[in-house]
């Protein structure tokens, strides 16, 4: 659009699955690929001929989603005019659905959100519910009010998200009736929970605290969403609270719930004129209880089924259980005569009558032990053969003998105090596992593991320290180590085929491709049940047969081995054709066996060879162009304190957020050395270009003059210093940055590779 790529689609043969596609454009996201294409993209498509997957950028693998258009007439208007010659296919009606003028402008604009930093796109359901609600809303109902309705959208299909798209698409679009969101919901945690989804997609809604805050919010109109629990509207309506317009929506989740009583009415009381938009995973349909009935009509539907085939939700088995309990009447008789013999007549069949009830019987502690035992029995018995049962056993039964847990399977105050006191004791068979036992418990029993506000508790987001900026240190290393670079390398293609051919006679070893056929018979189907499990058919024989053998399992598939290799590996095809036509024929011949793992491990010995080549014949060029400071202060780096970020003193930063525990070893070793000034974990933003990719320096370090020999160091934290660990692209990458740094700072700065500050420390002082 105006040159700039909205949208990415990588287009594959119908031979080749489009999860393929995915993991390409997953890959080509990425620092070292072409990361600047995707800049601006908005969508990002996956297709062949006969599947499409779409997703937004930074969407991981799981996430990408199929299309199902719901506007057919739009979809086959559009068709007939565009597919003239040929049969539409599915990648056809794709590219229709999401790239025709109106809808891929729509869906950039309204259908576009980032949630937590995260960027994601509408799945379908989310777009067709979305402009239903808009036609439903722009007409008006008997009263001539705006027509109200019902979203009726199973668990996981992203209700939350669909209501902020709603809410930014009013927002937008009807702004010229200064329209107002309130979005309702009957819980707590549900209020919290989805004050922090808009929050995170930046549209800043205002959470009711109160009643009176409620009304304070409402009669302010500063703010465009507000979120509040149904109970609120009690205190509004006593504060005789009334807005009369038209144009304030109220979302209601969960609306089969605390919808059909006083609240409700008082809600309505409120806004007598507001447009109700009702979100439900199962509404109801009782003559009592209807939701379409309260909310109006159904506006749009996504269920279980449409979940299920989606691949969004897995699909919900239920198995209804009856306990059976044997009442002993005529002791029960005779202990409640003697029980109740001082009381009168009408206290004893007032009495008698509360006994008798079914709630009360089904409550007593005998009917609860036995539900407990059938529970027990049913998890032993559905779990028999898996691996489980031993464990499990275990841990019940070890839980009661110390009486961690009580009748009803709630923890006791045994356990929390012994658990404070450190002292808890599991079964023996247990032992080895206490930790991973004692997390689930916690998960399960403790408050703190369910409240919202704990997950994000410790998160944080690095803040520069201005005055570790400023420092005289800290600038003289800056100012060594900003300039950028330039590379030339020279070397001999012979001698790069030379080793290339040697590396592959070597060490290239293609497993073979075998399938396993087992014949059967079945002479006789005994149940419904023997069939589906397979126990109605007779194995009669069983072979393991070689694909190359046997069957020609490639024959409809086509691969060109050169092309992949020049994609892989970045040579020319000619060279590709020497090095391939250099190895032995025994070598060359496993690629019929299994072509997918040739060319993988192909692609990474000669990408290993050609690494070598580099490290033995690259040379840097420092240019003037320099990195400036606002590297540092413009990406939002954050981190999560217990994690993977830690409190640090000398650190340019005021929190280090790290990859793995030797980072935060180094760091904490660093805050303790008296001979450190400062030193900085240099972001993403700041690298070094090489042939094999971009490289990024983990630390920039200056030391006080005096103390040690080299004053500033950049340093690489490995887990491990053995070289043969290290590949030989991750090896050139560090020889590069040798090259690099002895280039612009003419020896001022030392880089090497450490695993621990104790290592750093004695390179210094040489």
């Amino acid at each position: 659009m105006n040159g700039i790529p909205f949208a990415v689609i990588e287009c594959k043969t119908p031979q080749i699955s489009v999860e393929q596609a995915v993991e390409q454009n997953i890959r080509n996201q990425q620092k070292e690929y072409i990361p600047q294409l995707y800049k601006f993209a908005q969508i990002v498509v996956a297709t062949n001929k006969n599947t499409v997957k779409y997703a937004t950028t930074g969407t991981p693998k799981k996430f990408w989603n199929v299309w199902k258009e719901q506007d057919t007439a739009f979809l086959e208007e559009a068709l007939a005019r565009h597919v003239t010659d040929r049969t539409p296919t599915e990648q056809d009606r794709n590219l229709i659905s999401l790239f025709s003028k109106e809808r891929v402008m729509e869906l950039i604009r309204y259908f576009v959100l980032f949630d937590a930093n995260v960027k994601k796109i509408c799945r379908y359901q989310q777009y067709f519910a979305i402009k239903e609600i808009i036609k439903t809303i722009q007409q008006s109902d008997e009263k001539g009010n705006r027509q109200s309705g019902v979203i009726w959208h199973t668990q996981g299909s992203g209700k939350s998200l669909t209501m902020v798209m709603l809410a930014k698409y009013i927002l937008m679009e009807l702004s010229d009736c200064n329209p107002k969101v309130v979005v309702v919901t009957d819980r707590k945690e549900l209020d919290r929970q989805i004050d922090a989804t808009f929050a995170h997609t930046r549209l800043n809604p205002a959470r009711a605290t109160s009643g009176r805050n409620l009304v304070e919010l409402l009669n302010s109109g500063k703010a465009d969403v507000v979120t509040t629990i149904i109970n609120k509207f009690n205190t509004a309506e006593k504060m005789e609270h009334k807005n009369f317009s038209r144009d304030v929506f109220l979302l209601v989740d969960e609306s089969h719930r605390s919808n059909y009583g006083l609240l409700a009415t008082k809600m309505r009381a409120v806004f007598p004129n507001a447009c109700y938009i009702g979100f439900t995973g199962t509404p109801l349909m009782k003559k009592e209880k209807n939701t379409m009935a309260k909310f109006g009509k159904l506006i749009h539907k996504y269920t279980i089924k449409d979940g299920v085939e989606d691949g969004a939700i897995v699909p919900l088995i239920y198995e209804g259980r009856f306990v059976e309990q044997n009442v002993d009447e005529a002791n029960i008789d005779l202990w409640f005569k003697q029980t109740t013999k001082r009381l009168t007549e009408a206290q004893r069949d007032d009495l008698s009558r509360k006994w008798s009830s079914i709630r009360r019987l089904t409550s007593t502690d005998a009917r609860i032990k036995r539900i407990a035992l059938d529970i027990n029995e049913h998890f032993i018995e559905g779990y028999k053969d898996t691996g489980f049962k031993a464990m499990a056993n275990a841990i019940i039964y070890g839980l009661i003998k110390q009486d961690y847990i009580d009748s009803r399977g709630t923890l006791t105050e045994k356990f929390f105090t012994e658990r404070r006191n450190g002292n808890l004791q599991f079964a023996p068979e247990v032992v080895g596992y206490e930790d991973s036992v004692l997390q689930i418990l916690n998960s399960v029993y403790s408050d703190k593991a369910v409240t919202i506000e704990d997950a994000r508790k410790n998160n944080i987001e690095l803040q520069v320290d201005r005055d570790k900026l400023a420092m005289p240190q800290f600038k003289a290393l800056w100012k060594r180590i900003n300039a950028k670079s330039v590379y030339t390398v020279e070397f001999d293609s012979e001698e790069l085929v030379r080793h290339c051919v040697e590396a592959l006679d070597r060490h290239l070893n293609v497993r073979k491709i075998y399938f396993r056929v087992e014949e059967g018979e079945m002479n006789k189907i005994r149940s419904k049940e023997a069939l589906e499990s397979g126990e109605a058919f007779q194995r009669t024989d069983t072979g393991r047969y070689s694909a190359a053998r046997r069957i020609s399992v490639n024959s409809a598939v086509k691969y060109d081995l050169i092309g992949k290799l020049v994609e892989e590996t970045g040579l020319t095809r000619h060279t590709v054709v020497q090095i391939l036509t250099g190895i032995q024929k025994a070598v060359f011949d496993q690629f019929k066996d299994n072509p997918e793992e040739f060319i993988l491990k192909a692609a990474q010995l000669i990408n290993d060879e050609k690494a070598t080549a580099i490290i033995q014949h690259i040379t840097y060029h420092c240019l003037d162009d320099r990195y400036d400071t606002s590297i540092f202060t413009e990406p939002t780096i954050k981190g999560k304190l217990g994690d993977n970020a830690i409190k640090t003193k000398k650190h340019l930063y005021d929190y280090l957020v790290s990859d793995s525990q030797t980072e935060r070893d180094f760091a904490q070793e660093m805050d303790a050395a008296h001979e450190v000034a400062v030193y900085v974990k240099l972001p993403g933003g700041f690298y070094i270009s090489t042939p094999v990719g971009r490289y990024n320096p983990d630390w920039a370090i200056a030391f006080y003059e005096g103390t040690v020999k080299h004053i500033y160091f950049v340093a690489e934290t490995k887990g491990t210093m053995q070289s043969m660990q290290l590949r030989e692209i991750e090896k050139s990458k560090i020889h590069c940055a040798r090259e690099h740094f002895r280039a612009i700072s003419g020896g001022d700065v030392v880089y090497e590779v450490v695993d621990s500050y104790e290592a750093l420390l004695g390179l210094m002082k040489r």
